[in-house]
């Protein structure tokens, strides 16, 4: 049996050695594969079978492109020559050889074991008996089939094109999505890398951010810190300003006291309490900035009649105007409904009209008046107008912008050489701000000064 295959190889040597199709050399092949073939494997036990094949297909071409062919007479012989060659793209196949469905058990293993769902299987076998082309058709995964008597020259070339043709589609598919599997891949590399790159960018930001806080909490602290030195420079002078007098002219009386003139023991009191005065005031002011910065004093805003509390205030400072023979003047003459805490508006006007007459000259001028206004930041924020207008001594404009800073300390006597305390302005400014309100000055050497602040008309 070996020496008929031997022979018969033999045979078809020779019958296509003059052949224009390239031979099974190793050398052909490289060729063939550089010229970009299609290859066909015939599986079949009979040498005819072959040879009627290369035959028919000889000059066959599929998009300019010429068939490879390999043979092999048995199952095992095509399993050696489908893993020498994966990119087979036809197998032309047998059923019965070594056994009577080795051709079958060869499809069943080229599509299950090598898994190679590409290359295109064609039965042909001259035992139809031996397997049923239904049966075939629903147990093996093949592509065409025929028998051996009907597969005419015109239908074998129609088959292998279109087995060519479906190998063909399946591969552009099959490359298309390795290709989109590649891009799939390097896209999800590059989301990787984004995010990465995000989540450091992120983690920087944090990082500046932090470092920003830091450094804006530091300054803070810095400024906090020398607002306090500053604060306590400011209450260790004032505390210790007036009781000097106060302890010298009580060291005086004591002296004088068995024969001093009536006269001279009233102006000394009247040191003492001018002194004792300025004291209350400072601790007075000392204590609300310090309820104010520890936001222990109560912010209770409600509406109230503000004309209500300026003539209340008038009347509270006008024995201090007539004793400068300053006029005292309150230009509202009708209810002005507002909205904020009462008490730190009273405090405000207060302060404001309590300076005024410190440095207003005797037979000077004080007016308390109002005005509409209308916060040009916020359009929709109404709100009324309170100033307070003294002919007094007026002020530097060097010196106007120290005036709400703790820490440019300014502060200077009154004409009758009344002593401030020089908290008194700090406060009004951020109990007009904490009710949602400006503050500004408007002063003008030997001419006057006008100090002017907002209050919310509604909630």
């Amino acid at each position: 049996m070996k020496k008929e295959s031997d022979q018969s190889h033999e045979k078809s040597n020779k019958l296509f050695a003059d052949d224009d199709t390239p031979q099974n050399s190793r050398l052909d092949e490289e060729v063939i594969a550089y010229c970009n073939c299609w290859k066909v494997l015939i599986v079949d036990d009979k040498l005819e079978a072959h040879q009627v094949a290369k035959l028919a297909l000889k000059k066959l071409k599929f998009e300019e492109r010429e068939l490879e062919f390999h043979s092999a007479f048995s199952a095992e012989e095509a399993r050696k020559v489908l893993q020498d060659h994966p990119d087979t793209a036809l197998i032309l196949l047998d059923v019965v050889m070594e056994s009577d469905k080795a051709g079958l058990d060869l499809a069943q293993y080229v599509r299950q074991v090598m898994e190679n769902k590409l290359v295109r299987i064609i039965i042909r076998t001259g035992q139809p008996g031996k397997a049923p082309e239904e049966l075939v058709f629903t147990d093996y995964d093949i592509n065409n089939y025929a028998t051996k008597t009907e597969m005419t020259r015109e239908k074998m070339i129609t088959a292998v094109i279109g087995a060519l043709r479906s190998y063909r589609d399946i591969t552009l598919i099959e490359e298309q999505k390795r290709e989109l599997e590649k891009v799939n891949e390097q896209l999800k590399q590059e989301i990787e890398r984004r995010k990465q790159l995000e989540a450091e960018r992120i983690e920087q930001e944090k990082l500046r951010l932090e470092k920003e806080f830091l450094a804006i909490q530091a300054e803070e602290l810095s400024k906090l810190n020398a607002d306090k030195d500053k604060f306590f420079s400011i209450v260790a002078h004032d505390l210790k300003g007036p009781f000097l007098p106060v302890l010298g002219n009580a060291e005086l009386l004591i002296e004088i006291a068995e024969h001093a003139k009536a006269e001279e023991i009233r102006e000394r009191c009247k040191v003492i309490y001018d002194a004792g005065t300025r004291v209350i005031d400072l601790l007075d002011n000392l204590l609300q900035w310090s309820r104010m910065q520890m936001e222990r004093m109560k912010f209770e805003p409600r509406h109230f009649d503000l004309k209500e509390i300026i003539e209340n205030n008038i009347w509270l400072f006008s024995q201090s105007a007539a004793n400068k023979e300053i006029t005292l003047q309150n230009k509202v003459n009708s209810s002005i409904p507002v909205f904020a805490d009462i008490n730190m508006v009273s405090i405000v006007i207060r302060n404001l009209t309590s300076n005024a007459i410190k440095f207003t000259p005797i037979q000077g001028q004080v007016t308390i008046f109002v005005n509409d206004y209308k916060d040009k930041a916020h359009e929709n924020s109404d709100a009324i107008s309170v100033s307070v207008r003294d002919t007094g001594i007026g002020i530097a404009p060097q010196n106007q912008a120290k005036l709400f800073k703790i820490d440019e300390y300014h502060t200077t006597p009154g004409t009758d050489d009344e002593k401030g305390t020089g908290l008194g302005l700090i406060i009004v400014k951020e109990m007009v701000e904490r009710n949602g309100g400006q503050i500004w000055v408007e002063s003008e050497p030997n001419k006057g000064t006008t100090f002017t602040f907002t209050v919310p008309l509604s909630d």
